[in-house]
């Protein structure tokens, strides 16, 4: 399972060709989700980001960096052996359009506004308006993909380790 703090999240780990996702109102709520899944048998994988204006919550400081990624993503081990963590920096919405922009993905072509920033506003502002970002950025994500875009293809094969028996 993989426990993700936004709808922006959701369509990532959708894309990347998982299934079994769980949403979270925010990082406290999903690091909270790992707390009482540690020490179980099932591997759960937490996606968070940075986000320095969101405090976290005192259990992270039990989790351990175990890597760290050249496309802005960390990868965290919590207690229990079962429970795990990968870091978008610094924010979710940051880190694609910077992994687009690397990549050489324009994210005007996907319908989806020049800043990030705005790019959040939109994400946040009413289920009608959602829906149709999301849809664009999920469009954007499978372009992506589908040129084999390292970040993309490096995050989808850090799931796919952490949750060992799970296909994607």
């Amino acid at each position: 399972m993989i426990i993700v703090e936004c709808y922006a999240e959701v369509v990532l780990i959708e894309t990347l060709g998982f299934n079994d996702i769980r949403h979270e109102e925010n990082k406290a709520a999903v690091i909270e989700e790992l707390k009482k899944r540690a020490g179980s048998h099932v591997r759960v994988v937490g996606l968070v980001d940075e986000d320095p204006s969101s405090p976290w919550p005192s259990y992270w400081r039990r989790f351990r960096q175990i890597k760290a990624s050249g496309h802005g993503f960390s990868v965290w081990a919590g207690p229990g052996g079962n429970v795990y963590a990968i870091l978008l920096h610094p924010r979710h919405e940051e880190w694609i359009y910077d992994v687009a922009r690397r990549y050489g993905f324009n994210v005007r072509n996907y319908h989806l506004p020049q800043s990030r920033e705005r790019f959040w506003s939109l994400l946040h502002s009413g289920r009608r308006t959602r829906r149709r970002v999301l849809s664009c950025y999920r469009k954007l994500l499978e372009d992506m993909l589908r040129k084999g875009c390292p970040a993309l293809t490096g995050l989808k094969a850090e799931l796919r380790s952490l949750l060992k028996n799970v296909s994607a």
